[in-house]
């Protein structure tokens, strides 16, 4: 027997197999003992008969155990139940899998609805290898109240513990959320979904969503991919939102929401060990806004007690997203959300990198717009916030912004290159700095080593640090061994290294900085500035200000 027969042989079962539904179920384990099949209930899966009784009757025979999808290459289509609440209901340790990736299609005509996968309690429940397809062209909302009234979440689970969700499409859809978990969900992981042409519907109704809406307690969110309908689809707004603890949002691909993810301490408790770490978020207004906010029963203690946040790469692309208000226009790559009203401590916000477009006409500005930070509009507190190793890339305003009461918080080897770029005049030229601290006050906070940029000709840039107290008396800001570059052949934008706009500050200055003009506020003891392009120095005087050394 020659080797062609000896792969013809090989591959035609495994010919055979992906005819039937794809070699990734062809090599999957075998069925569940006990297990059992929609179309054993009558479900034709023929892309014309109404299957959901039959699948609704497969559900409730599997008491514990597997209900399969076989293929079906016109898919299994659904009408709603008597009501038009939901179209299937599961619960506990019960598992929805489908062979070959089939589709579960919501009739025309089907709105409104609640939802078309629902579970008041669903312990131990698995969905996986299926697509849901909402068809939101031929079940168009009539308005934004009709839609809040029923929500068309495509998978909701009232509660539940060890639910996971994987594989799954959801396409087609302008629902309020894609896959919501209520607040007493735990261990619920949400793994290599996707979700694609989301966020329109004929009408156009513009709306709050979020494709993934979890509250609860251990989550792993990993691995999906996020799509919209396209670049400022009216109801494109958040792909992610984590209310809870010990969540783990990993890996994701967010593709043309407003918004990539809110992560959230609005929970019954403080929210402690929440990690997102290596996603890929573009063509956003907002790449990751965190909130801190009173809950029922929670309206004290911390918001957020423990984020990390590192090797993220965020892509905002503010100048795609038109016919907005001035209050709508703030661009932000990973920023406190500015009314947030409980305090935050231990944030890690590490080796991002935040770009956004460069602005080469002008377009109205937002100060709340920022790279990274928080503008506190209520001078809530900030404590151990660490901001190192990021790198932010043609930021309009602040490149790192910290507006609140600092408290231990650090500032280490940054990049910020081209920040302050914004061309709109209204904008008070403060707001348009690569560092801004306004203290309310702030105690300990170092700055150092980070590396400012400016590569655009003309410069645009003119302060590279400004330093304010809001409230109080500030005690232990420390400046030390930052650098300031400026590549341009004109300069003239740029006026001060540093611009301390009161005597409640006095910064701790150690620093190289050429052609140093040194500020007209006082600064702390044992500050020191070298200019070594001009050979001089500048050390402290009795009154506080720097004097120039012969």
């Amino acid at each position: 027997m020659d080797s062609r027969h000896d792969l013809r042989v090989w591959w035609l079962p495994l010919l055979i197999l992906w005819a039937l539904g794809g070699i990734s179920n062809a090599l999957a384990q075998p069925r569940q003992e006990g297990s059992v099949s929609v179309r054993d209930f009558g479900a034709k899966g023929d892309g014309v008969t109404d299957d959901r009784a039959a699948i609704q009757a497969a559900i409730d025979s599997a008491k514990t155990g597997a209900v399969y999808f076989p293929p079906a290459p016109k898919g299994y289509l659904i009408a709603p139940a008597p009501g038009k609440k939901t179209f299937l209901e599961l619960r506990s340790n019960v598992q929805l899998i489908g062979e070959g990736d089939p589709v579960i299609r919501v009739a025309g005509s089907s709105g409104p609805y609640d939802s078309v996968i629902y579970a008041g309690l669903c312990d131990y429940c698995v969905i996986q290898d299926l697509t849901i397809d909402s068809n939101i062209m031929l079940n168009p909302i009539k308005d934004k109240a009709e839609l809040y009234a029923h929500g068309r979440f495509e998978i909701a689970f009232g509660a539940g513990q060890h639910i996971r969700v994987e594989r799954v499409t959801i396409e087609n859809s302008s629902s309020v959320n894609s896959i919501v978990a209520g607040v007493p969900a735990r261990d619920i992981s949400v793994t290599h979904c996707t979700f694609k042409l989301i966020g329109d519907d004929p009408n156009h109704i513009a709306h709050d969503y979020s494709a993934l809406y979890i509250h609860g307690i251990g989550a792993t969110i990993e691995g999906n991919s996020f799509t919209a309908a396209r670049r400022g689809a009216p109801a494109a707004v958040t792909a992610i939102e984590t209310h809870g603890s010990r969540m783990l949002i990993s890996g994701n691909v967010v593709t043309d929401f407003a918004a990539g993810m809110n992560v959230t301490g609005i929970a019954p408790f403080d929210s402690v060990e929440n990690v997102v770490r290596g996603n890929t978020i573009t063509g956003a207004m907002v790449g990751i806004e965190v909130w801190s906010n009173a809950y029922a029963g929670h309206s004290s203690g911390y918001g957020i007690n423990g984020l990390t946040i590192t090797d993220n790469k965020i892509v905002l692309n503010q100048t795609s997203y038109t016919g907005l208000k001035l209050g709508e226009m703030a661009a932000a790559g990973i920023a406190v959300q500015p009314n947030a009203n409980l305090p935050i401590a231990h944030v890690d916000i590490t080796n991002n990198k935040v770009s956004f477009d460069l602005e080469n006409s002008t377009r109205p500005a937002n100060t709340a717009s920022m790279g990274i930070g928080w503008w506190s509009s209520v001078g809530q507190t900030a404590e151990g916030f660490l901001i190192e190793g990021n790198t932010i890339e043609n930021a309009p305003l602040a490149g790192i912004r910290l507006a609140a009461e600092l408290k231990h918080c650090k500032i280490r080897n940054n990049t910020i290159k081209n920040a302050g770029s914004s061309l709109d005049q209204a904008i008070p030229i403060g707001y348009k700095t690569p560092i801004f601290i306004a203290g309310t006050p702030a105690t300990e906070v170092e700055i150092a080593d980070n590396h400012i940029l400016d590569s655009l000709e003309p410069s645009r840039m003119r302060t590279a640090l400004l330093l304010t107290t809001l409230k109080g008396v500030s005690s232990g800001l420390r400046l030390h061994n930052n650098s300031v570059s400026i590549y341009a052949m004109d300069k003239t934008s740029f006026k001060s290294h540093v611009y301390i706009l009161d005597d409640n500050t006095m910064p701790l200055l150690t620093e190289d900085w050429d052609d140093f003009a040194a500020p007209t506020r006082r600064v702390a003891p044992g500050s020191t500035v070298r200019d070594s392009k001009n050979a001089t120095s500048w050390k402290v005087s009795p009154q506080g200000g720097l004097s120039r050394q012969p």
